[in-house]
């Protein structure tokens, strides 16, 4: 919000293309994975100790209205969503199954999907990019169409994970699903091929070369096809 400019609609300067989140946490965590066994108050307790108010944030004790649900929709001098609009395309990528630390609900604006291993099934209009896994055991799986949801207003019922979705997906974004084959929660890392020490991507984070691969080439294909 702060480095978009409203009068020539440009971020930081720049002409905005392309906005693309990797296994972020959306719709924060409180209600998704193994967060949602844990009474508020415990998730209170270690998100501060964990991840500071960075972590109050993200299970959204850190005020009666949340940063997350404040930032789902344009505030004075601050337009966060004014901001992403001003983007030609919207992607989200998201860890199918295997994700400790995001959940593909949270990381693709979809509040029923919770669990960690979730029966997802791409939708009807999906394209499906990769058949199966690669040598290394990753398949970028899906992508579909930017979609919106309908025009019910936003209830006093809703939770904030619903309405931070209903806000946000209004705006319309292409979802990617990625999933890796083994038992271990450890997509997050794998999704970014995140290499702390080389051992770390000779053992495992190396096989994340695929999505990455895909998300450098979305990145160079959308960017050929806007213009200014």
């Amino acid at each position: 919000g702060l480095l978009y400019n409203t009068q020539n609609s440009r971020v930081a300067n720049l002409l905005p293309r392309t906005f693309i989140t990797v296994a972020s946490p959306n719709l924060g965590v409180r209600q998704f994975g193994v967060y949602r066994f844990f009474h508020e108050n415990i998730q209170s307790a270690l998100s501060k100790v964990i991840a500071g108010r960075t972590g109050s944030e993200l299970v959204m004790a850190d005020s009666n209205r949340p940063l997350l649900v404040q930032m789902s929709e344009d505030q004075p001098g601050l337009p966060f969503v004014s901001a992403l609009k001003s983007f030609k395309k919207r992607v989200l990528y998201g860890n199918v199954r295997n994700d400790f630390l995001v959940s593909f609900g949270t990381a693709v604006l979809d509040p029923n999907i919770v669990g960690l291993k979730a029966n997802v099934t791409p939708p009807a209009d999906a394209e499906i990019i990769d058949h199966e896994e690669d040598n290394l055991g990753c398949r970028v799986w899906f992508s579909s169409k930017p979609t919106t949801d309908d025009d019910r207003a936003i209830g006093v019922e809703d939770s904030f994970e619903e309405v931070i979705a209903r806000r946000l997906r209004s705006i319309g974004w292409e979802t990617v699903g990625v999933h890796f084959d083994g038992i271990f929660p450890a997509a997050h890392n794998l999704i970014i091929a995140k290499m702390r020490h080389e051992f770390e991507w000779v053992l495992y984070t190396r096989c994340g070369c695929r999505s990455v691969h895909h998300i450098v080439q979305r990145i160079l294909h959308k960017e050929l096809d806007v213009t200014p």
